[in-house]
């Protein structure tokens, strides 16, 4: 069951196998275990995104952990962190949308289990009170063996986690950078003098050191190099795909991308005094299936953020059509009246629809979503779900998405913009969203035909 499924994961990502002392091509055996691995997931609780075949997605993660863990008692779950949000919250609205997300995947990650968190400075965007309180209610460890209480000097969060599998005392370690957050009741100590320490304190307690590492990639070469004896690292801070591993100073370095969208895999075998380890990546793919009770989670969640953000836009008040000396939206209704053919065509194009994949996925309250499937949202005239009617004629990739607020255009050509080009459309189209975005494949598919006076 496992070699199907796993088989159909990887079926783009095989070559990432990679060992430090031989390949290994199966399960491993009685003397092995494996490791299943993800790193900056950051708030993606599912697949989204603008890609043909979007990868990602909780419930697709349960399916290939579910399956591992009915398959061998070998096995390891971790993160390496940056797990919960995806930025520093811009206001209320989404500090209680990044929560309720947090929230829920906490509770995936209790249902389908995990074996040790790392806290990495992305974990701390919404502040120590945040992270605290899921702890709180998570039945795993969270590790950090370089965040301290200020005062005290104590760990805050599990120093170091063991686990024993398949005879092999497995010893893991967590850091944090300390250049990239502040956060005033907390000291986050120097990682690899941390780590140095805790590895000589667990040495005669452990076989097999792995380091759960929110350092980023060049970072965690270093530490390789300078704390001799670490068997694994676990690299969050993912801005490209690594496909194969690193090996630096006899340690493996591993990644799996960022937003949920692969599962890493290392097979570990004990090899005569030492280890050998291979590696891939598994992409969640369609094909990988879903855990229902994740799912229906996820569609739970997504009815309470729909719920909150429309009570919270409710509340706030209306938006006026415009600001007296500033800029303001006008719509395409408006455009029509003098580009014909321009409006004509737009309605033919992926941007007329944008609005409506949120309503297929019940995602028109994410206000994560709506920057980049309305027009103007959260600026003048532009969209808010408050305005009902108003609201109705700014939804999708309007002309002024392109192209600018209306009333810079008024009697004048001077005002608009004529072609953006390629920065305006990257400004939605990033390589979080929209991974296989290409400039001059896109452009001819919503380019306007000319401007089309009416008569």
């Amino acid at each position: 069951m496992l070699q199907k499924v796993l088989a159909a994961a990887c079926a783009v990502c095989c070559t990432g196998i990679l060992a430090l002392a031989g390949c290994l091509l199966k399960l491993p055996g009685d003397s092995g275990f494996t490791i299943l691995y993800s790193n900056d997931v950051r708030g993606e609780f599912e697949n989204c995104g603008c890609a043909d075949v979007q990868l990602g997605g909780l419930a697709r993660k349960a399916r290939l952990l579910r399956s591992a863990a009915r398959e061998t008692t070998g096995l390891i779950r971790l993160d390496a962190g940056n797990l919960f949000f995806p930025k520093k919250p811009a206001n209320d609205i989404e500090a209680r949308e990044f929560l309720l997300k947090a929230n829920f995947i906490l509770g995936a990650y209790n249902a389908m289990g995990c074996d040790a968190l790392n806290v990495g400075d992305g974990d701390l965007a919404m502040g120590l009170d945040a992270l605290t309180g899921l702890r709180s209610k998570a039945s795993f460890p969270i590790v950090s063996s370089n965040i301290v209480i200020r005062d005290s000097g104590k760990h805050l969060f599990e120093p170091v986690v063991f686990k024993t599998v398949a005879g092999t005392r497995v010893a893991i370690l967590g850091v944090c950078p300390q250049d990239t957050v502040f956060v005033p009741d907390l000291r986050i100590e120097d990682p690899v003098a941390s780590v140095r320490k805790m590895a000589a304190a667990v040495r005669d307690r452990s076989d097999f050191l792995v380091v759960l590492s929110g350092l980023g990639l060049e970072r965690d070469r270093q530490l390789a190099q300078l704390v001799p004896g670490i068997n694994l690292i676990v690299s969050s801070r993912a801005d490209r795909l690594l496909e194969k591993a690193l090996v630096e100073n006899g340690t493996l370095i591993v990644q799996a991308y960022n937003r949920g969208q692969y599962l890493g895999r290392v097979d570990v075998e004990r090899n005569g005094g030492g280890f050998s380890a291979a590696h891939r990546l598994l992409p969640l793919k369609p094909g990988v299936g879903e855990e229902k009770d994740i799912a229906d989670m996820g569609r739970v969640l997504k009815a309470q953020v729909a719920a909150m953000n429309q009570q919270a836009f409710f509340k706030g008040q209306p938006q006026q059509p415009g600001v007296v000396g500033g800029s303001a939206y006008a719509g395409g209704d408006t455009c029509v009246q003098c580009h014909v053919p321009s409006y004509e065509n737009w309605q033919a194009t992926p941007h007329a629809r944008a609005y409506q994949t949120l309503v297929d996925k019940g995602s028109q309250y994410d206000v994560e979503c709506l920057v980049c499937h309305t027009t103007g949202y959260g600026e003048p005239g532009g969209y808010s779900p408050t305005q009902k009617e108003r609201s109705s004629a700014m939804i999708n990739v309007q002309c002024e998405s392109c192209h600018g607020p209306g009333s810079r255009h008024g009697a004048s050509k001077d005002g608009i913009v004529r072609n953006g080009g390629k920065e305006v459309c990257l400004g939605c189209h990033t390589e979080k969203n929209s991974p296989r975005f290409d400039y001059d494949e896109y452009l001819p598919l919503v380019k306007c035909p000319g401007g089309g006076k009416k008569q």
